[in-house]
């Protein structure tokens, strides 16, 4: 709620005032007496000598006035609906290369209308990247992969402490924590391996935004892990083999869908077939003669 300097008011209760019927009066011996205002309005009458006989109740207490009064509290805050204001996305930039052969750029975007404190905060992503490949990059064919830091990798000529991953889940590093239910949470990946043009490129951002506190939280697809290759589909020279996987878990409330194909098949090569030259089986025997 939002606060505005205004007044707005209390109540107390008044004090009540009183007025005493002494209990020394006697039905029949006074002249005409008329009794004080009450509040409220009680059924007593006059003495008069019309009317010597009117009771009279001994020390009654009979009210005039209010018990309650209002007044204003000056000096004090007011309340004021708190008016809905959702966050809005300004317009993508534009892209712009990572550098080198990537074969990956991107593109920005930042927050036009922030969210008030009743509104919906921005959730999307605030970078967004896709494939993009350079004329000079071309020349050896590879795959690009997404990795994450591995702590425990000893760092050598063989291990420099990337690991690669086939599964875009398993790539991405934790959420980060969420400040409050207005905040944001983040969590990115990086580029292991990047791609030649004759290679897979790495579908999908490198960094993902969602909002705090609202709703279920994503899920990514995933996969499993490549089955074995098949045998090869001759027994010499040359031949295909394929490899298989599966999706593990599919993609929900918004998390990444599964990017890349589910089958993979290439060329085996095999030992040379051997030349065999052509062999004639023995002769019959001699038929009979016509």
């Amino acid at each position: 709620m939002v606060l505005a300097a205004s007044s707005t008011h209390r109540f107390w209760r008044a004090a009540l005032v009183a007025a005493l019927i002494p209990s020394w009066f006697q039905s029949g011996t006074a002249e005409p007496v008329t009794t004080p205002p009450s509040f409220p309005d009680d059924n007593y009458a006059p003495l008069t000598t019309s009317r010597p006989e009117a009771p009279l109740k001994a020390d009654v207490h009979v009210c005039s006035g209010f018990d309650e009064q209002w007044d204003v509290c000056p000096g004090l805050p007011t309340c004021f609906p708190c008016s809905p204001v959702d966050c809005t996305f300004a317009n993508w930039g534009e892209w712009f290369s990572a550098g080198g052969c990537t074969g990956i750029r991107f593109r920005q975007r930042g927050v036009k209308v922030s969210n008030s404190e009743c509104g919906r905060p921005c959730d999307g992503p605030k970078i967004e990247s896709e494939r993009h490949i350079l004329a000079r990059c071309m020349n050896s064919e590879h795959d690009c992969s997404f990795s994450i830091r591995n702590p425990h990798a000893q760092t050598s000529s063989e291990s420099s402490g990337l690991v690669s991953y086939t599964s875009f889940r398993e790539a991405w590093s934790a959420w980060t924590k969420c400040a409050s239910t207005l905040d944001q949470s983040t969590r990115s990946r990086s580029i292991a391996q990047l791609n030649s043009p004759d290679g897979q490129s790495c579908m999908g951002s490198t960094k993902m935004t969602r909002a705090c506190g609202r709703g279920p939280q994503p899920i990514a697809c995933s996969f499993s892990a490549w089955h074995a290759w098949s045998e090869c589909s001759a027994t010499c020279g040359e031949g295909r083999r394929t490899r298989s996987r599966r999706i593990d878990v599919e993609a929900k409330s918004g998390g990444e869908p599964c990017l890349g194909a589910t089958t993979a098949t290439e060329t085996c090569t095999l030992l040379p077939c051997k030349a065999t030259g052509c062999q004639v089986s023995a002769w019959t025997d001699w038929g009979g003669c016509q």
